[in-house]
């Protein structure tokens, strides 16, 4: 056997730049390899520390109830098993300090966490060769494009990357892989234990498999830091998914790029029109633009006055033009409108219907309801739907001689009405069945079909009023005059029908009309254009004087709608009585009187105020004007209109205030769905002249 030779013989040349010195341990002698065997089984906590300067093979099994804490600082080759069965916590600190393989394999089933922390101080000393690459001290290891990483490999600086000491791991993509993920086989690739990591178009996961790279950068545990692009480093990362890649029990996490993401890590740039906004980033360069300065406001004029009058709001036409001064803008001199409706952002009502049986107060259940007059009807009118019990509980009552109507009291929103139940209709379709109700205010009682007829006269003089009141007199029915009386001659008026239509007959004499009340047994005369406060005129032209008895703004307007309804172009009109009375010609104050209407006749105009009124009744209605109909809802708080009446003067507060008297009226209810609650409209229509 020939002797040894005590050349030294090297496994690669020597690479240039490299220092020459050879160096044999660390000057403290040569070092036995060393082996370290630790089995535990304890209730609380194991912590076990490794110093390795020269070759050393760990072997810890650990089985706790707590914590095992091992920290392994090699300065040589160091293989290190390490299998625990925990309750809580395994922690594992490697530090590497030697430029040969430190392997550690670590098997955990552990309930709680497990941390692995592991650093890389590479050895600077001996400088492997590598073709046509230069190694810089301390450079972390940089995987290669198409190269595959191992355990060993040498730094490399990559192109445009980003070189940082003891980086720590890099953070992958959106995707979670958990710590203990059950191990999923691939098809096509054969999994060994302890075999080295190799890449694959599908990749194989079993248990203990080191790091298998992937076509988008892999990391494992105990792989050295790599930077690259659009990937970011952070501290103590935990495994994540990733789509599409077969996973197994305590497999180690593997990095995606496309994803940046840190607590407390140092900023990174990211080229493009994406950046992430993270905590405590490093400060850069403005981005380029154009800044100017703050723009400094001019000091104010003073103001001068030259003791010219500015008027809030627009003079309403036909009002006086004296300056009155007064608290309140825009508010009339004399009067204020009694119920107003202001201006507002929104408007909120709560809607309530609630009806009764009349006299027991008996509660009646309705779907919707509809309450409507006008000025050719003498009462008000409601339709109404409910269940099918309502045919038999709202059944007309027996009387001394007929049925008499079941009386119902409907409140809307606080406002009582009282009606007779004149109708009831039963309907059954496919699934549904119910009741439609319909009828008239409590003073229908007085006209047909439920009054006889009868004559009537007036054998001695009288005033209207007093023969409409003994028209009414046992009757149960009050009279609410409401217009201009006069007196009537003994025998000029006699009359043969019911009691509500002698009513209609001596109102209609003097051009005027017959309302009822809402809830009260009582018929109320009305003119369709009665004085105004001040004691003008009530005609259409007149309307501008003193205030309204509603103001609304266009705020609380839902709808309108708008008719040309024009009347004869009269401005004059004959009234004169039958048997006896008076010839009167009646004009419009300020014309000529020249433009004839046709003549009024009536055997009660027997004065000359009936006369008056009789051809006011007819001029009113001349001339171009308008039919608008505005749907509100019902505000029934103070100075509130709620449902605004028959023959009331509403103005309208526009840009150019207008008004106009109420003709008609309709109270609407829409029944409560499942979607809906109970709404309550109501809607109005005015006669406005032009």
């Amino acid at each position: 056997m020939p002797a040894p030779s005590p050349d030294l013989i090297f496994q690669r040349p020597l690479l240039a730049g490299s220092p020459t010195d050879l160096v044999f341990g660390d000057g403290e002698g040569v070092f036995a390899p060393i082996d370290v065997a630790v089995l535990a089984r304890l209730a609380n906590t194991l912590t076990a520390g490794v110093l390795a300067t020269a070759p050393a093979r760990t072997n810890i099994t650990a089985s706790l109830a707590n914590t095992l804490v091992t920290r392994i600082t090699a300065g040589a080759v160091v293989r290190s098993n390490i299998t625990a069965n925990l309750a809580n916590t395994l922690v594992v600190r490697v530090d590497v300090k030697a430029a040969e393989p430190v392997l550690v394999k670590i098997s955990a089933n552990i309930a709680n966490t497990l941390t692995v922390t592991a650093r890389g101080v590479y050895d600077n000393r001996v400088t492997p060769w590598l073709d046509q690459r230069v190694a810089a001290p301390h450079n972390p290891a940089v995987q290669s494009t198409n190269l595959l990483p191992t355990t060993w490999a040498t730094s490399l600086p990559g192109k445009n990357e980003q070189s940082l000491a003891w980086a720590l791991a890099v953070q992958v993509a959106a995707n979670v892989r958990p710590v203990f993920e059950a191990a999923t086989a691939i098809r096509k690739l054969t999994a060994l234990a302890w075999q080295l990591a190799d890449s694959g178009v599908a990749e194989s996961s079993v248990n203990h498999q080191k790091a298998v790279a992937s076509t988008r950068a892999a990391g494992s545990a105990w792989q050295l830091a790599d930077t690259r692009e659009v990937l970011r480093q952070i501290m103590l990362q935990t495994g994540v998914f990733k789509v599409q890649q077969a996973t197994s029990s305590w497999q180690t996490a593997t990095a995606k790029s496309h994803r940046l993401g840190a607590l407390a890590g140092a900023s990174l740039y990211l080229t493009g029109r994406q950046f992430v906004m993270m905590p405590w980033q490093t400060a850069t360069q403005p981005r380029p633009g154009k800044s100017t300065l703050p723009v400094v406001p001019p000091k104010p004029v003073g103001i001068t006055f030259n003791g010219d009058l500015l008027f809030e709001c627009p003079v309403v036409a036909g009002s006086p033009t004296h300056l009155v001064f007064a608290l309140h803008p825009c508010a009339d001199a004399l009067t204020a409108a009694l119920f107003y409706i202001l201006p507002a952002r929104y408007y909120m009502t709560t809607d309530t219907l609630i009806a009764r049986a009349l006299p027991d107060m008996a509660p009646v259940p309705l779907y919707d309801c509809t309450l409507s007059a006008d000025v050719g009807s003498f009462a008000w009118q409601f339709s109404a739907s409910g269940p099918e019990s309502l045919f038999a509980q709202l059944a007309p009552t027996s009387g001394p001689g007929a049925a008499l109507p079941q009386r119902l009291q409907i409140t809307v929103n606080g406002l009582v009405w009282v009606f007779m139940v004149e109708s009831l209709k039963r309907t059954h379709s496919f699934g549904k069945r119910g009741v439609s109700i319909s009828g008239r205010s409590q003073t229908a009682l007085v006209g047909a079909p439920w009054a006889r007829e009868a004559s009537f006269n007036n054998p001695a003089p009288a005033n209207a009023q007093q023969l409409a009141a003994l028209a009414l007199d046992l009757s149960g029915v009050a009279l609410d005059w409401g217009i201009t009386d006069w007196l009537v001659p003994a025998d000029a008026w006699s009359y043969a029908g019911s009691r509500l239509a002698a009513i209609q007959a001596i109102a209609n004499a003097a051009g005027g009309y017959v309302q009822s009340h809402r809830s009260a047994a009582t018929l109320q005369v009305r003119h369709p254009y009665p004085p105004r406060p001040s004691g003008d005129s009530g005609g259409p032209w007149n309307w501008g004087i003193g205030a309204a008895d509603v103001e609304l703004a266009p705020d609380a307007i839902i709808t309108s709608a708008i008719e040309r309804r024009d009347g004869p172009d009269i401005n004059a009109v004959y009234a004169s009585g039958t048997t006896q009375g008076v010839l009167a010609v009646v004009k419009r104050l300020g014309t000529a009187g020249d433009k004839l209407g046709e003549l009024q006749t009536d055997a009660l105009i027997t004065a000359s105020q009936a006369a008056q009124q009789r051809g006011l009744s007819a001029l009113g209605k001349a001339g171009a004007q308008l039919a608008i109909t505005l749907e509100l809802p019902v505000f029934t708080g103070p100075n509130q209109p709620g449902v605004i009446d028959v023959g009331s003067l509403v103005q309208v507060n526009e840009s150019a205030p207008w008004r106009g008297r109420v003709r008609s009226v309709s109270v609407q209810t829409t029944p409560i769905t499942q979607s809906a609650a109970l709404t309550v409209n109501q809607t109005i229509t005015l006669e406005r002249h032009l």
